[in-house]
């Protein structure tokens, strides 16, 4: 293995040949509460393109605010806590969430993996809007290639910054920011995929000082990034026992993931000991792993 110096994952797999109990009181780091800092993930299922033709969207994800108030300015402060490279690259849109009507009057101020920060002004009689983040065109079919779309890809919008100071803007109503929301549950970035925060990163290492760290985590959540690490993993302790339930015969799988802070590593392996409980045993040798090659 190379040396490691970014997050890798290493599933492993243990063939369960004794009984196991059929429900556990508890499990809670399995527990998703879709919701972060009360904004609600969820699925919006609106329409899907013709994936056979050549197509342009406003993307898969969008966040929900509202104003609760019309025909005015205001700003909002979109905490998206993305995974993919280059977003500042990439255009952001507001819609009216009455018709998805792309908004005439609407600046971005600043984008960065965290957050975004625009203005926009209202419609009459429209509190609710969309914010999308990941536009993009696609040349459809079984292969398709997708670029992301910049802002110039859209119309030029009536701009508001050159009236504007940094006084004033920070005096401007802030729209509430109600919830995150995918094309469906499948495309959905949650828990997986939305990351921690600079701040709760420096928080967690702070209590938690190690050289490397391992995360173990269950296979309902597979472990997709590996230049970020998850929220879902720094905004609680961490995690130290792994329990699940699992069936007589069942090769059962879960993860590590493994993310070395402040050393690389180099040539990864993986050893196993005897699993033991009061009644039951598993043999080091009948568990395995995937990953590390």
């Amino acid at each position: 293995m190379n040396t490691l110096n970014k997050l890798s994952f290493i599933a492993l797999a243990l063939c369960i040949n004794a009984c196991t109990p059929n429900t556990l009181d508890d499990f809670p780091y399995k527990k998703l509460t879709y919701e972060i800092e009360g904004v609600k993930y969820q699925s919006g299922n609106w329409e899907h393109p013709n994936y056979s033709e050549p197509f342009t969207t406003f993307g898969n994800h969008r966040f929900v605010v509202e104003t609760g108030v019309d025909d005015t300015l205001v700003q909002a402060i979109v905490p998206w806590r993305r995974h993919d490279s280059n977003p500042e690259q990439k255009a952001v849109i507001v819609t009216s969430a009455d018709n998805d009507s792309l908004l005439e009057s609407f600046s971005v101020l600043s984008v960065s993996q965290e957050s975004g920060h625009l203005i926009f002004r209202t419609l009459p009689g429209v509190t609710r809007y969309h914010i999308y983040y990941l536009p993009h065109k696609s040349t459809g079919g079984y292969y398709p290639k997708v670029r992301y779309l910049s802002q110039d890809d859209f119309p030029p919008t009536q701009s508001m910054l050159a009236d504007l100071s940094a006084e004033t803007i920070a005096t401007l109503p802030k729209a509430k920011v109600v919830s995150a929301q995918s094309i469906d549950d499948f495309h959905s970035f949650y828990p997986m995929e939305v990351t921690a925060s600079q701040a709760e990163l420096d928080k967690f290492f702070n209590q938690n000082p190690q050289e490397v760290y391992l995360f173990p985590e269950y296979r309902d959540y597979p472990i997709a990034m590996q230049n970020q690490l998850p929220r879902r993993w720094i905004a609680q302790e961490p995690m130290t026992t792994f329990q699940d339930i699992a069936q007589k015969g069942e090769y059962f799988t879960f993860q590590i993931g493994l993310y070395p802070h402040t050393r690389a590593l180099e040539k990864v392996q993986v050893t196993f000991s005897q699993l033991k409980s009061r009644r039951h045993s598993i043999p080091a040798e009948q568990l395995s792993y995937f990953n590390t090659g």
